[in-house]
């Protein structure tokens, strides 16, 4: 049975097995040959839900305060926090650009060394779990451009039920849904129906880079693909039902980009694109082992990243209109915001790592916003965590008896050792 809802353990069933090829970085940071084992699965096992475990994570209470998550310090529109650093180039930039200008790229990757912890635990297992929306803050009124009001964010409109890690040796991972992986099942006390505006599940498919080169990554980097599947919370399917005027400012917004049924370009003053935050929940106990990270890492962290270029959608082909795939290729982004994934790639099992998708909101009736989707995952290693999809299962390993140098005495042509 698969994890969705249960919270069972989602680990490797029938069909998997391992070999002694990639788990190491290699001279570009890919997969290399020398290695340590993986795990694989044939293309047409059902692998969604599948690959990385449901496992709650309890953040540490603070001194003096009860348990919760880390609250997000809100920005102004003038700070860091808004500007595009972690995404596409298409919104407004400083005068030297280090999405354009090669030197101010470079300058860009160097301001963030690789940071590597002073100590590693020796294995590290992955999981994951719904995560927390309230832990982001986020655009809110009057006059947000002007003020730059933020607030937590009301709880998600779409709730995570298995998050997944998969590559392949030779092409990327573009898609999930449509083929043969199943749909989970429907959130209780949900009557979606097919007549309904809003899609039932939800994908998200972040394509991550192995290589690092100036321009977009290279061609035969065919990433690891991050897939996040998620259903619709009751609460929103209601809300959708009603008038538009009854609608909450998100759930309208949403409704009118699912009916734009496109990735938009724009930047900050656009209203209705897409954006990713990534949000670091333990920076300062990673601090603690990993010089320089806590001043590298803060002024990104929790920082928006419009998706642009970088995304495009995907729906259900049948009339049902039962699902919508939202896909993310981060090795499109700019060289900075690469380089910074690249250079903290060793730092990620000691992770823990939220991110979510927001739809932008500008004017005050688009206000305020909230998140659509989100998830958390700890323990994630980019080269060890992902499930490598195979058309076939790999060559057998030589046993001790058949690899060179064991043959026996007698076997020789002198009858000697």
């Amino acid at each position: 049975m698969l994890g969705w809802f249960s919270g069972e353990d989602a680990s490797p069933t029938a069909g998997e097995g391992s070999d002694q090829a990639a788990a190491t970085t290699g001279v570009e940071g890919e997969p290399s040959a020398q290695a340590e084992e993986v795990r694989w699965k044939l293309e047409n096992d059902q692998w969604l839900g599948n690959t990385i475990a449901y496992c709650k994570w309890c953040p540490p209470e603070p001194p003096g305060a009860g348990l919760g998550h880390v609250q997000i310090p809100a920005a102004s529109e003038n700070s860091t926090a808004e500007k595009p650093a972690g995404g596409d180039s298409g919104s407004a930039a400083p005068p030297v650009s280090p999405f354009k200008d090669p030197e101010a790229a470079r300058a860009a990757a160097e301001a963030i060394p690789e940071l590597v912890p002073a100590s590693q635990p020796a294995s590290i297992e992955a999981g994951w779990d719904v995560g927390s929306a309230e832990a982001f803050q986020l655009r809110s009124g009057p006059d947000y451009l002007n003020v730059g009001n933020k607030e937590k964010s009301a709880p998600a409109m779409y709730r995570c039920v298995s998050v997944d890690a998969v590559r392949t040796e030779t092409y990327a991972i573009t898609q999930a849904l449509g083929g043969i992986q199943p749909l989970p099942p429907a959130a209780e006390g949900c009557d979606w129906r097919p007549e309904d505006v809003v899609p039932r599940v939800l994908s998200v498919v972040m394509i991550l880079p192995y290589t690092l080169d100036m321009g977009w990554s290279s061609t035969e980097d065919f990433g690891c693909s991050v897939v996040s599947v998620s259903v619709i919370e009751p609460e929103t399917l209601r809300a959708s039902r009603g008038s538009t005027e009854d609608m909450s400012p998100a759930v309208r917004l949403f409704c009118k980009w699912l009916a734009e049924g496109e990735v938009k370009l724009g930047d900050k003053s656009t209203s209705n694109v897409l954006k990713a935050i990534a949000f670091c929940e333990n920076l300062e106990d990673l601090a603690e082992s990993i010089p320089g990270l806590q001043s590298a890492l803060q002024p990104f962290n929790a920082m928006p990243a419009l998706i642009t270029q970088s995304g495009t959608l995907r729906r259900d082909p049948s009339e049902a209109k039962e699902w919508l795939e939202i896909v993310f290729d981060v090795r499109m982004w700019c060289f900075a915001a690469r380089a910074a994934i690249y250079n903290l790639r060793s730092a990620l099992p000691s992770a823990v790592m939220q991110s979510c998708l927001v739809l932008q909101g500008v004017e005050d009736e688009e206000l305020p916003e909230r998140v659509l989707c989100t998830g958390r995952i700890t323990g994630f290693d980019l080269m060890r965590t992902p499930v490598v999809l195979r058309t076939e299962p790999p060559a057998q390993q030589p046993g001790p008896d058949e690899e060179k140098g064991t043959e026996s005495p007698a076997a020789n042509g002198d009858g000697t050792a």
